[in-house]
């Protein structure tokens, strides 16, 4: 990369710290600029690597979904929106030195993708992978009417009532359907397209069921996997249809907090307004304002060393284990028993290294990404890189031990499947 590059983003942080450290102001202007910039440089240094712009690319992904939960909260405040908490601009500011800290792992290893072909087992084992899902999608059913009515409207139950009461169970069940129906469209057989059909319809009745929840955490990975596996497919770039896709799922995030959430009560004007201060790219964003404003104690790594072990181990044999830090953060802030904010990675880094931490940890993870897609065009790409690419928003939106528990299970998942249906009668004929 060019020195005129580098110089931006030195001037453009200088500028941020100067008023971050020296100017007691509650601008948040400057920060916010600093802020847009490190996205806008995050994208043309990959998309100048490149040569294109691949939405199928991991870091790709991860610019856009890291701008949105970054972007939106301080974009509303400067609006007149009601969301700004005194301490947004430093918040604002730490999530520009996340993006710094990711461009400057690009800059010192840049790493160019390749279309490259897809590794896929030429053998037909679709209809046992079927049948697991709709073993899987039963046992969900049969969990979900214990509780609630199959069949309910939104806003006729109380949601957090539901979710309080489901265990890790029902977070490992849904790992096991979204990891399934993953595969299903990895390893589909093109011969047997009546297979291929039915399991499309088991995936949109499971996402339509999980949609009557309010709920889109559980099968948005399922999404993420099948665009980004098409994409790469066929070879595709950013075109029309990408973006139109890109578009429904931005929108369709407002409409299902606004049909969460069932507020009857507001006007059309009303509605409007309360999707823009109330949805889901404000909220993670804030989470670190309050960590600033209470002045919490650091964790020096505690949380990513220590924390995953702890988070893995279930309850029943560990009663007394820590709660994640999204817990703890809504218990800490607004009491016990309240529903939660989503976390953020960079929250997570100050809270354990302070002011600096998100400009170490996002250069160390775009360092990751890099070597994780030149590990892909070394050889070929394989459903891990699609299954790790699916959960690039739960980790702008969560914490580190448990976006580590979600791959863990979801790979132990993957490769007891794989050696299943490997020794399978079907698989040896």
């Amino acid at each position: 990369m060019s020195k005129s590059t580098v110089t931006l983003i030195i001037i453009w942080s200088a500028i941020a710290s100067i008023f971050s450290f020296l100017f007691d102001v509650d601008s948040l202007l400057i920060p916010f600029l600093f802020l847009i910039s490190q996205a806008f440089l995050g994208v043309l240094l990959i998309n100048v690597e490149n040569e294109a712009f691949y939405p199928q690319d991991i870091r790709v992904l991860f610019i856009v979904t890291y701008s949105l939960y970054s972007l939106f909260c301080p974009l509303i405040s400067l609006l007149g929106f009601d969301v700004f908490l005194s301490t947004m601009p430093l918040t604002t500011f730490c999530f520009g030195l996340g993006m710094t800290g990711f461009n400057l792992g690009n800059i010192l290893f840049p790493v160019k993708w390749v279309n490259i072909s897809l590794i896929k087992n030429s053998v037909n084992y679709s209809l046992l992978l079927l049948l697991l899902l709709a073993e899987l999608i039963v046992l969900t059913v049969y969990l979900i009417a214990y509780h609630v009515p199959v069949f309910t409207t939104l806003g006729q139950f109380d949601r957090f009532e539901f979710f309080a009461t489901i265990n890790q169970v029902w977070v490992v069940l849904t790992m096991a359907i979204s990891l399934t129906s993953c595969l299903i469209i990895y390893y589909f057989d093109e011969r047997n397209k009546k297979q291929f059909l039915f399991g499309i319809l088991l995936i949109v009745y499971y996402i339509a069921l999980q949609l009557s929840l309010g709920n889109r955490r559980d099968f948005l990975p399922i999404l993420l996997f099948s665009t980004s596996y098409f994409l790469t497919k066929y070879r595709s770039k950013l075109n029309v249809k990408v973006v139109i896709i890109g578009a429904v799922l931005f929108i369709g995030s407002f409409w299902l907090v606004q049909q969460r959430n069932n507020n009857l009560e507001y006007s059309r004007v009303g509605a409007v307004q309360e999707s823009f201060v109330d949805n889901e790219f404000v909220y993670p964003m804030q989470t670190l304002a309050y960590v600033i404003d209470d002045k919490w104690d650091l964790r020096y790594g505690y949380t990513y060393f220590i924390l995953p072990f702890q988070v893995a181990i279930p309850r029943y044999f560990y009663p007394d284990k820590p709660d994640d830090l999204g817990k703890e953060f809504v218990n800490e802030t607004f009491g016990e028993g309240s529903q939660g904010y989503a976390y953020t990675p960079v929250t997570e880094a100050y809270l354990n290294f302070g002011i600096l931490g998100s400009l170490f940890v996002f250069l160390l993870f775009a360092l990751f990404l890099s070597q994780l897609v030149r590990r892909f065009n070394s050889y070929s790409i394989s459903f891990v890189y699609f299954l790790l690419y699916s959960f690039v928003f739960d980790f702008c939106r969560g914490t580190f031990a448990t976006v580590i528990y979600q791959v863990f299970v979801s790979l132990l998942f993957y490769f007891i499947i794989d050696k299943l249906i490997k020794k399978a009668p079907s698989y040896n004929q």
